[in-house]
């Protein structure tokens, strides 16, 4: 559980990176393509992410009582 909680921490640092990625392609490019392609990729990682807290960190946490 712990490492499992390290890397979701770690992936929410790397969504802070992914969003200013993002807003700077937004800033300076036209192209679409490019800023759907970008923002697919977040997107998939993103879902991955809220999927593992839902379903493996959440469950175990509330196994531990650790929420009221």
């Amino acid at each position: 559980m712990t490492e499992l909680v390290r890397r979701l921490v770690a992936e929410h640092r790397n969504y802070a990176s992914d969003l200013e990625k993002l807003e700077k392609e937004a800033q300076s490019r036209e192209v679409v393509k490019d800023l759907r392609n970008l923002f697919t990729a977040f997107q998939d990682r993103l879902t991955e992410h809220m999927l593992t807290e839902e379903f493996e960190v959440y469950p175990g946490v509330m196994r531990r009582n650790l929420f009221d």
